[in-house]
């Protein structure tokens, strides 16, 4: 399977919220994190994930409150949500990583990047 499918993926519990990822692509390939926008789900990078998969192993992850993962009671923030993907990243034992996003998942890979 090349495309986010919201079947099959796994969740990791952060504080009080789960959050949903999925994962494509050859699991020794170099890994590339995907960060959807606002009020958006990991599907939305479906048109291009095939090309994506080819050469990465591409981890797609629903932001808190979004898709399939769940709000929690903390206010959704910037911070927040960046503290969320650094916890998937840990999760998954991955040292280095791409990070493509946009809208608000462009905010939070400019932070990762900035931090």
């Amino acid at each position: 399977m090349t495309v986010f499918t919201h079947r099959g993926g796994e969740y990791l519990t952060v504080d009080d919220a789960s959050l949903y990822y999925e994962q494509l692509g050859a699991a020794d390939a170099p890994a590339l994190i995907l960060l959807h926008g606002g009020l958006g789900h990991i599907e939305s990078f479906n048109a291009i994930t095939p090309h994506l998969a080819r050469r990465w192993r591409v981890i797609g992850i629903d932001s808190r409150g979004q898709g399939m993962s769940t709000l929690g009671g903390a206010p959704l923030t910037y911070a927040r949500m960046q503290h969320d993907a650094e916890r998937v990243i840990d999760h998954l034992a991955l040292e280095r990583v791409t990070l493509i996003g946009h809208s608000d998942g462009g905010i939070v890979a400019l932070r990762m990047a900035a931090s």
